[in-house]
């Protein structure tokens, strides 16, 4: 009796195997090499690096890249739906798409920010999250550490934490310094993601111009004209009359 099972399992097992083993092979390059979604052009002025090789003038950028800089260079992303985020010396920065959302992580260093008003760029920096108004903004965003500074040049922007949220208005900057935000078992703060620091000061100043003044002048006129500005050095083909 037990021969005669044996028997009939063999039967039936070996060919399911075969298919399962057929269907894992077929199946899996094909998850492996899923199209990465295009988010844009980078302009770089000086040494910039895309996932740590060398960046070049008028080079694609995807979904899930990281941008560095180094001193002394700055790095121009001209994306999807009329979106631009200039990155200045010594930063870094990863790009994602979501929806029609674009989200770029701030390790550190700062970035300058437009933002449309039908296709919002969200900021992640330090666990918190910088939204822009509902009408469009440029904004600047410095992380140092622990050290937060927001800045609204255009329009006014939202600063998300795990504990509140703030208005920065236009022209004014928010500096913050931030802890993290724990439960009473050390853990992360539940649902807190991509906001998971809190806001442990916060006074809001006049306008402070970290970036160089004519980097933000470019994207607010971007803003109000449509030009498109790659780079500070574009500045000349962009007429202030259209």
């Amino acid at each position: 009796m037990m021969s005669l099972l044996q028997k009939v399992s063999s039967r039936f097992l070996r060919p399911l195997l075969v298919l399962c083993t057929s269907l894992m092979l077929v199946y899996q390059p094909a998850v492996g090499s899923a199209t990465p979604i295009a988010v844009g052009q980078i302009s770089a002025k000086g040494a910039a690096e895309i996932n740590g090789v060398s960046a070049i003038t008028g080079g694609a950028l995807f979904s899930g890249d990281r941008i560095d800089t180094e001193r002394n260079s700055t790095a121009s992303l001209s994306l999807t739906a009329g979106r631009q985020v200039i990155l200045v010396e010594a930063s870094s920065l990863r790009i994602a798409l979501t929806g029609n959302q674009v989200t770029g992580t701030l390790g550190h260093g700062e970035v300058a920010v437009l933002s449309p008003a039908s296709d919002p760029t969200v900021i992640e920096a330090g666990g918190t999250r910088i939204f822009p108004s509902k009408d469009g903004s440029v904004y600047t965003v410095e992380l140092n550490k622990n050290n937060l500074n927001v800045t609204a040049n255009r329009g006014t922007v939202l600063v998300e934490a795990a504990d509140r949220t703030v208005e920065v208005p236009e022209g004014k900057t928010l500096e913050a310094t931030l802890d993290p935000a724990q439960g009473s078992s050390g853990s992360r703060v539940p649902g807190s993601a991509g906001r998971s620091s809190r806001l442990a000061t916060v006074l809001i100043v006049g306008t402070v111009v970290a970036l160089a003044a004519a980097t933000v002048t470019l994207l607010v006129l971007d803003l109000n004209t449509g030009c498109k500005v790659v780079s500070p050095s574009t500045a000349g083909q962009c007429d202030v009359t259209h």
